[in-house]
């Protein structure tokens, strides 16, 4: 089998099956017909124009904007249109560091098809023979999304107004107990972007990552529940399980990729499939609109 598999299972959008979605006359994301039917049902906050869905122009603040979509949103989710909200907020950017044009529930980001951001943390050690072992997480049964695949070590959204490195802390001490001396050794290497049709819509995802080199006695402890343990494997063993099964949440494969070709584990002489490895990792997001 092979690693390429897992990005083109990340990589499933089709602009034909959606329309583009405005703020202020930007295209900012995409809005699946069924969806913009829904909206079509609100116009005070969303009108329906020229094939696309647009935020009424008449809110004109990120404060205004946040307050009606939320509105909408609490409605549909009382009445069973969308998936319960989950109360985080993230941001409705185009970049990560462009200008907020709202804030809304988590829940809601695929339904417009908004680009999100989150964090992941590979948490590695050398073996004596100069080899690299990963913690891996191991998720939670009652996990809403991906029940009992094998996780990253850290990971989590991004909520608005945190920083990258904030939620990284944040998370490092919900997810494993690790303490903030630790944690803040985390390195910061780059980001992956996948676009990926889900059952709501659009997941425009970037996920920005770090490495943190954890000691021996290191051993994590889940404090929120959401994984029901943690074990300790070797990056062989890793890429055998990436390679040939489907043991892991849908885009932790991505990372754990990311991971071993920027530590030389897959090589550019060694793995076939090495150029698009890292080109399909680091894909330009669809522009929303076009």
């Amino acid at each position: 089998m092979s690693y390429l598999r897992h990005i083109a299972a990340c990589n499933t959008f089709d602009p034909a099956g959606y329309r583009p979605f405005l703020v202020d006359g930007t295209a900012v994301g995409w809005v699946r017909p069924a969806t913009a039917r829904l909206l079509a049902r609100f116009p005070a906050t969303f009108r329906l124009e020229d094939q696309a869905v647009c935020l009424h122009p008449g809110l004109t603040s990120p404060t205004a904007r946040s307050a009606a979509v939320a509105d909408v949103l609490a409605e549909l989710a009382a009445d069973g249109s969308i998936e319960p909200l989950r109360d985080e907020l993230y941001a409705a950017k185009t970049t990560w560091h462009g200008p907020e044009l709202f804030r809304l529930d988590r829940t809601a980001a695929p339904l417009f098809g908004l680009r999100a951001w989150g964090v992941h943390a590979t948490g590695w050690l050398r073996r004596p023979d100069g080899g690299y072992r990963l913690w891996i997480g191991h998720r939670a049964p009652n996990k809403r999304v991906a029940p009992n695949k094998l996780d990253s070590l850290i990971g989590g959204g991004q909520p608005a107004g945190l920083t990258f490195r904030d939620n990284l802390l944040k998370e490092a001490a919900e997810e494993t107990s690790m303490d903030a001396a630790l944690a803040r050794t985390a390195v910061s290497c780059g980001t992956i972007t996948y676009a990926m049709e889900s059952e709501t819509g659009l997941k425009a995802d970037t996920l920005v990552l770090f490495d943190i080199a954890v000691p021996e006695d290191f051993t994590p402890r889940s404090t929120d529940g959401e994984h029901q343990a943690f074990h300790l494997m070797d990056a062989e063993e890793v890429l055998a399980r990436l390679r040939d099964g489907d043991d892991f949440k849908f885009n932790i494969p991505l990372v754990l990729l990311d991971f071993c070709i920027r530590h030389g584990i897959l090589g550019p002489d060694d793995t076939p499939e090495y150029e698009a490895l890292v080109t399909g990792l680091h894909r330009e997001h669809p522009a929303a609109g076009r």
